[in-house]
């Protein structure tokens, strides 16, 4: 025995050996010396329990034979790892080398050899209590466990090659308490029962998938059946559930009635049939938002829970994510990136499709000017020196996080339609297809993407633009000038500069630059590409003295700027722009105003040409900026002039709407009526602080706690909060209880941000109080907190709060989003509060490995706000 043990033992240390000079930990990709062939997860989950327990077996091919294997793993307890080979079995030992981000290596006893192998690995770890990995939550005394592994969690549930390029089956197996139900990616196969009243659930092997899409609900889980029929695109059903925790089944009607609508209309875009073999959407109360795993599409409880008569808000969230992450499946989920550097596309493509998709399910939503405001508040980022291109190379894992921002979903959205625009919705559609088809089931690159849409195009110049606006951050302004004949336009772009700002300037891009022109009842649109500083664009015949709208369908990632006639032309249409027009317009002036170009009084008379304008957001977005202006700038008497002439600006135009708070008293009127009066009766109350409004809005507040009819939902988070103004602790005591006892998490979010809204400083302090709760979920935590922090009263007390309980609200948060909550702070406007801020959150960044960027972009933030309030301080100080 003894004889038999030398040779293992002189292997162990001759590998060992090989290790003696530690080897360099893969901070971002791994190499290809091992890849993984498939997947075989055998889970115990009682999510009653602290920890569940994992069997990974993962059959992979040894390109390079190495003692060593690099993989990933996060606060996995091993209990055991082996590989075997040839029907040899290799012990190995697993050490998780960096613990901050989970890459693992497994040192083997002895050398493999090139090919086929089976890797083996037993291990417990605990539940997560965000939504990363695989995380628990209890609703009404009873435990759920749900998933979320994107962008790199999965290694929190399971060892694994945990990158999007290794695409592989996973075969999965769950054993949980008999009585609790289990829903993953594929069709449940079978279920065995077995001893000490366990159950295991057994599926079916995934079509190829990458770890961060691998997906699991459990728990006593309410399970509705659906129908999503045949198409033209597809000849057979698809099986179809929702799922939702115990009690919350009766709540999917709405989201099993219209989701196949918006899987009927992605097949018709993209003329591939839906892609798996079945389809659950599942409403988890600790999501944060949704996640497109392939076959098992996990939302916030808010996005697909809608009672009867669900808010014109709420149908519109519901619309845009549940189109959005349908979208994902063709686009990420049949092709899916190689690398994080591409995850750009993946999410810019799924929003802009998402609202391509939603608005032709509702129109009367006015779901595609949200894209146009969402590109245009990716502009409020993108201006800014400390920022990133679309395109973002990353070698770190560290780096992945801050992929996944505005500029990722909302620029980049934006540049995909101004690409569509100028190119013809054909020829975008049919470069998408082709893409599509070439990598189904496997990965691509961004390049792959952009030869598919040259070839489309026909147009070199169209693939020269997108690169313009994926390789370099920052915003295009293009000043527009008419000639003496106004035959001609002379075009002229350079970096948009806020005032203050450290950018320097020379930069161009290749604009796809759009026009459109208005003669009375006429109106044409032509295009050219600005290669250069400086075009021309020849007038249409017959529009020579016509307005001119320098971002024809508000498509354009880009701001502008007019001389002063065609500024007053433009504007005199105002109201009758089409929607996302004149958001661009209010946009492009609003950024005049922060550069220093325009003047307070001129930005104040262009929001109330604006104002009576029928959307929504166009109406808005002038008299939002100038409350955001007096919330960050102003105090005393200024402060109270500038709400007054917010009010007198909203008033009258919720006049001619007329106002009823009571449910279901406006449910007759088309929803961008609806939503327009929604809008307006919150700007009056919390940018205006109309006192009639918040009369009117209390006693409501106060009725609708006995009796859910004295208020429509619509006004319900608005409503609270002028309960929790007006009536103060008593009201924001029943508040709080329902906020902690509810079972309805729509009704939690208003309560949570209503309690988040009181500017007195004792009710502000019993909240914050209140956030450290740990029954409620962290983003009603963050609304409390967020909330206090744009109230001008409560933001130094919430300030001096964060610092003292920072460790708490970083770990509530999961790790994925915890360098996010650095920009809480960008809301401050002076020299001490950035002195703070620049010396709080430095050792932050260290603990948590990320953040740097939201740091920098704060500190900018706070800088830009500074140099606006000097370069405008005199005329906003005579405001009276």
């Amino acid at each position: 025995m003894i004889r038999r043990l030398i040779p293992a033992a002189l292997l162990l240390c001759c590998a060992n050996a090989a290790l003696a000079v530690e080897p360099a930990v893969p901070r971002g990709q791994l190499s290809d010396a091992v890849q993984p062939a498939s997947y075989d997860l055998f889970l115990t989950v009682d999510p009653a329990q602290e920890r569940f327990s994992g069997v990974t077996t993962i059959t992979v091919d040894i390109k390079t034979p190495q003692p060593f294997i690099w993989l990933h793993g996060l606060g996995l307890s091993v209990s055991e790892a082996t590989i075997t080979q040839g029907g040899k079995t290799i012990k190995a030992r697993y050490t998780e080398a960096e613990p901050v981000t989970g890459v693992a290596r497994l040192d083997l006893a002895s050398m493999p050899a090139a090919g086929a192998a089976t890797i083996r690995i037993a291990y417990t770890a605990p539940y997560r209590e965000g939504a990363e990995g695989l995380y628990r939550t209890e609703v009404a005394g009873k435990w759920y466990g749900f998933t979320q592994m994107e962008p790199i969690d999965g290694r929190r549930m399971f060892p694994s090659f945990d990158e999007p390029r290794f695409k592989t089956p996973f075969t999965v197996s769950v054993s949980t308490p008999t009585g609790n139900k289990v829903v993953a990616n594929a069709p449940l196969a079978k279920t065995t029962p077995q001893n000490h009243g366990m159950t295991l659930f057994s599926f079916a092997p995934t079509k190829p998938l990458p770890t961060y899409l691998v997906a699991l609900a459990v728990g006593p889980l309410d399970i509705v059946e659906g129908a999503i029929p045949p198409s033209a695109v597809r000849k057979t059903a698809v099986p179809f559930r929702g799922v939702a925790t115990e009690g919350q089944g009766s709540r999917l009607a709405y989201a099993l009635q219209h989701t196949p609508k918006h899987l009927a209309l992605l097949e018709d875009y993209f003329g591939i049939p839906y892609p798996y073999e079945k389809l659950d959407i599942i409403a988890s109360p600790q999501m944060g938002g949704a996640m497109e795993n392939a076959g098992a599409i996990i939302y916030n409880d808010n996005l697909i829970l809608l009672n009867p008569n669900a808010p014109i808000q709420q149908q519109r969230s519901f619309g845009i994510v549940s189109a959005h992450e349908l979208a994902h499946h063709w686009f990420g989920d049949l092709v899916t990136p190689a690398w994080w550097t591409d995850i750009w596309l993946n999410e810019s493509f799924a929003e802009w499709m998402g609202v391509k998709a939603s608005h032709l399910w509702r129109p009367d939503l006015g779901i595609s000017t949200g894209l146009t405001a969402d590109a245009l508040g990716a502009m409020s980022i993108d201006s800014r020196k400390a920022g990133r291109p679309i395109y973002q190379p990353v070698t770190d894992n560290t780096q992945i996080a801050s992929t996944f921002d505005g500029i990722t979903y909302e620029k980049g959205a934006g540049v995909l339609a101004m690409i569509e625009s100028y190119m013809g919705p054909e020829k975008f559609q049919a470069g998408v297809r082709k893409h599509l088809r070439a990598h189904a089931h496997g990965n691509a690159t961004a390049s792959q993407f952009f030869a598919a849409m040259a070839d489309a195009a026909g147009d070199p110049q169209v693939l020269s633009a997108f690169k313009s606006f994926i390789e370099q951050e920052g915003v295009p302004l293009v000043t527009v000038a008419r000639s003496a004949d106004g035959k001609q336009l002379t075009l002229r772009q350079a970096r948009y500069r806020p005032v203050g700002s450290a950018i320097q300037p020379g930069q161009t891009w290749v604009i796809p630059f759009c026009a459109k022109f208005y003669a009375g009842a006429q109106s044409t649109k032509t295009c050219t590409i600005m290669t250069g500083t400086e075009a021309t664009l020849t007038v249409p015949a017959g529009f020579e003295q016509a307005a001119v709208m320098p971002n024809a369908d508000g498509a354009g990632y880009y701001r502008f700027a007019l001389a002063a006639d065609d500024q007053a032309k433009l504007l005199a249409l105002g109201v009758q722009l089409p929607d996302r027009e004149a958001l661009a317009l209010a946009d492009s002036l609003q950024a005049a105003f922060d550069a220093n170009v325009t003047t307070f009084d001129a930005l104040g008379a262009a929001a109330q040409a604006l104002v009576g304008h029928k959307e929504r957001r166009a109406a808005l977005w002038l008299p939002g900026s100038l409350a955001e202006l007096d919330r960050q700038t102003l105090s005393g008497a200024a402060s109270a002039a500038l709400k007054a002439r917010i009010g007198g600006m909203l008033k009258p135009e919720l006049a001619k709407l007329g106002f009823d708070p009571r449910a279901g008293a406006h449910r007759s009127e088309p929803a961008d009526r609806q939503a327009l009066r929604q809008t307006l009766v919150a700007g009056l109350f919390f940018d205006a602080e109309d006192d009639g409004i918040t009369k009117t809005l209390a006693d409501a507040a106060q009725a609708s706690l006995a009796n859910a009819d004295a208020l429509d939902v619509g006004f319900r988070a608005t409503a609270w909060s002028a309960g929790v103004k007006a009536l103060g602790k008593p009201f924001a005591s029943q508040l709080a209880a329902r906020l902690l006892e509810g079972k309805d998490s729509y009704e939690r979010a208003h309560a949570a941000f209503a309690l988040g809204h009181t500017q007195d400083l004792a009710l502000a302090a019993e909240m914050r109080a209140l956030a450290l709760d740990k029954r409620l979920r962290f983003q009603e935590s963050l609304s409390i907190i967020g909330s206090q922090f744009e109230g001008p009263a409560t933001r130094s007390a919430a300030w001096a709060w964060f610092k003292e309980n920072a460790s708490v609200m970083f770990d509530r948060l999961p790790g994925f989003s915890q360098p996010r909550l650095i920009e809480i702070a960008q809301g401050f406007c002076t020299p001490e509060q950035r002195a703070d801020v620049a010396s709080f959150f430095p050792a932050w960044i260290a603990k948590l490995g990320g953040g740097k960027l939201e740091l920098e972009r704060t500190l900018e933030s706070i800088d830009l706000c500074l140099a606006r309030k000097a370069a405008h301080g005199a005329e906003l100080a005579s405001l009276n």
